[in-house]
């Protein structure tokens, strides 16, 4: 366990006449109670080891508090086939009820998953809040009215722009990004085409403004020349 409810009033109401000192280690022992989910070990320089308990006004306050908050219960040895004194451990009547109340929860919810599971026998046996099967939605795909229909205010070349966006979508499965992603959105894929198909023609005709040639002009031209 690494969480339990600690009630301030009950906890002040036991421990009101305790020492600061005795306080601080009663905690220690049940959250170290908790988070094992066992009792204390029996072996009280073992104990006191893993509590950090040294000095011999610790072990006092120590032993006080165990006297008086815990029960000690003699543990059975199997190899040996007896109860060995020594072999004892630290019971904390309430820490026993939190941690039996919390395996039986965890335990109900174990069986009631495997329950859900079972049922389906696959994945559609987990169910979404509001108790509907996950499902994924896959993308239909556009024609190229539909494309031409959403992008038609966007270019001025509507009719060319939608097939060669149907063109290039179809020759690579209709995926996109570096991943390979399956697309989920084509209206939004067809305007990012639009825009980016704009950037090449304005990058196209500052090259020409500047050269008063486009790449492809200059390899015709070199090709004359070759002949």
């Amino acid at each position: 366990m690494h969480y339990y409810k600690h009630n301030i009033k009950d906890f002040n109401a036991h421990t009101a006449h305790l020492t600061r000192l005795e306080r601080d280690i009663y905690r220690q022992m049940i959250e170290m109670y908790y988070l094992t989910e066992e009792p204390l070990i029996g072996d009280k320089d073992i104990l006191y080891r893993k509590l950090s308990i040294r000095s011999e006004e610790e072990k006092e306050s120590a032993d006080q508090i165990l006297k008086e908050f815990f029960s000690n219960h003699p543990k059975y040895d199997f190899d040996k086939g007896d109860t060995t004194k020594n072999l004892g451990v630290y019971h904390h009547s309430r820490c026993d009820e939190e941690i039996t109340t919390y395996r039986n929860r965890t335990t109900k919810a174990k069986e009631a998953a495997k329950k859900r599971w079972d049922s389906k026998g696959n994945a559609n046996a987990l169910l979404t809040t509001n108790h509907k099967p996950l499902t994924t939605k896959k993308m239909v795909k556009p024609n190229i009215s539909d494309v031409i229909g959403h992008i038609q205010d966007l270019t001025t070349q509507p009719q060319a722009t939608a097939q060669e966006f149907i063109n290039h979508y179809n020759s690579v499965g209709w995926v996109v990004g570096r991943n390979k992603t399956p697309m989920k959105c084509w209206k939004s894929s067809a305007t990012q085409w639009v825009n980016r198909k704009k950037g090449w023609e304005e990058d196209e005709k500052n090259r020409r403004n500047k050269t008063g040639q486009t790449k492809q002009e200059k390899r015709d031209e070199a090709l004359i020349q070759l002949q």
